[in-house]
């Protein structure tokens, strides 16, 4: 038995109209969740099709309300296509979460494609939050061919009554934390389905100091290596599986960030799709 959920992109405009399909063969527990997985995120129904150059936030919650000295986390998801990047402004201006990356990173994952399409999360850390960190933060999603805004207002009322940052002028408290700053996953894709036999990209954005190294692992939890011809670690942590194909790369990659201090890790579950049968 097979499901068919067809989906259109003219991210290029140069290229032909195409329409492709995720298909399904009800044959193992893997596929089954796969296609359903898939589906549920994308809003996927047989017959339908997805809307083009489309970004949709997921986020409700855009107002974050904390205390003077308190750890607070933003959250940003999207879900769209083709895939978006996602970055963060502050009363305007923009927040450097990972010193390595520069625009060329962004440009990079952009492809002639027929199909590709993504969750997208981010999340930013405000650490030992003081009256300079209120106000008006906003989550940028942007792909080649779109760009949407999402703001965030944050709030603080009073003050932690003893925690770590309290503890700790604020002229101590800035030195500290530029000395140890745990290792975090600040971006990364969940759920990402690519057309079948073009190389995937998946995220893995991180911020941290020391420097936090990258490590991935693919779907049968094997350590990925620079000598894996399969495989393109690239500088800024994300990750390209080249060739990707739904027998073989259909699965879940684990990327995990790791300094002296801490770790953290964040998971894609990748669905190559197979073409329509003529």
């Amino acid at each position: 038995m097979h499901l068919h959920c067809k989906y259109s992109s003219e991210a290029n405009k140069r290229a032909p109209k195409q329409h492709l399909s995720s298909r399904l063969c009800f044959g193992s527990m893997k596929k089954y969740y796969s296609f359903l997985l898939i589906s549920l995120l994308f809003n996927c129904r047989v017959g339908s099709t997805v809307p083009e150059d489309k970004i949709v936030f997921m986020e409700t919650k855009t107002t974050v309300t904390g205390q003077i000295g308190e750890n607070l986390v933003l959250k940003c998801k999207v879900t769209s296509s083709p895939p978006a990047t996602i970055h963060w402004l502050f009363k305007g201006q923009r927040i450097v979460q990972d010193s390595t990356l520069t625009v060329l990173d962004d440009d990079a994952i952009y492809e002639e494609k027929k199909l590709s399409l993504a969750v997208t999360e981010s999340k930013l850390f405000i650490d030992c939050a003081d009256e300079t960190d209120a106000g008006s933060y906003t989550c940028v999603a942007q792909s080649p061919v779109k760009r949407k805004r999402l703001d965030f207002d944050v709030t603080l009322n009073g003050e932690v009554a003893d925690n770590y940052c309290t503890r700790l002028n604020k002229g101590k408290r800035i030195s500290e934390m530029r000395h140890q700053i745990p290792a975090r996953v600040t971006m990364w894709s969940p759920n990402k389905m690519e057309e079948e036999h073009t190389d995937a990209h998946l995220f893995c954005r991180v911020s941290g100091f020391p420097k936090p190294t990258v490590t991935w692992y693919n779907r049968i939890n094997k350590k990925i290596t620079e000598n894996m011809s399969k495989y393109k670690l690239l500088r800024n942590g994300d990750l390209i599986i080249r060739n990707a194909n739904f027998l073989d790369d259909m699965g879940s990659y684990k990327c995990i960030a790791k300094n002296s201090f801490s770790e953290d890790s964040q998971s894609t579950f990748l669905y190559p799709t197979v073409e329509k049968d003529k």
